[in-house]
């Protein structure tokens, strides 16, 4: 059986020792930029605006990374894992293919009915160097579950 990995090399490295480690630091950020507001003034409810502001956008920036999947391309469909359990899903069952645009590392996102891992299967392509553009594995993925 013939397989291509779409996936890069980093993806256990973003979703078990990146995220984890953005995870706890966000928080320590949020109380270290609150004590700060505090160290010299009285507490005033504006002062939570800042650490909550970075709390929301920070958590919104980290989400996808704790459900990056590992993807191959088989001739049967998709093998997924999660490093812990791995699913083949045939090509009938892909929805719909989208790509990240201007985000570092980039994304794709796949669109699936119903599986072990839920609706939507978010991976990170192989790193390439120019990221205005929606990557071309999308395209490529897109006209081949088309023909």
């Amino acid at each position: 059986m013939k397989q291509l990995q779409l996936s890069s090399n980093i993806t256990l490295f973003y979703k078990y020792i990146l995220c984890p480690f953005m995870l706890i630091m966000l928080p320590v950020l949020c109380v270290v930029t609150l004590y700060v507001s505090l160290r010299d003034n009285q507490f005033q409810a504006s002062m939570l605006i800042e650490p909550l502001v970075i709390f929301v956008f920070g958590s919104l920036i980290i989400s996808p990374f704790l459900f990056i999947k590992k993807v191959t391309l088989v001739t049967d469909g998709f093998w997924v894992t999660n490093y812990r359990k791995k699913i083949l899903i045939p090509f009938s069952r892909v929805k719909s293919i989208h790509g990240s645009l201007l985000i570092g590392p980039e994304l794709i996102l796949l669109r699936v009915e119903e599986c072990g891992f839920g609706q939507f299967i978010i991976f990170i392509p192989k790193l390439r160097l120019s990221g205005i553009t929606i990557n071309p594995v999308v395209k490529e993925l897109r006209s081949f579950l088309n023909s």
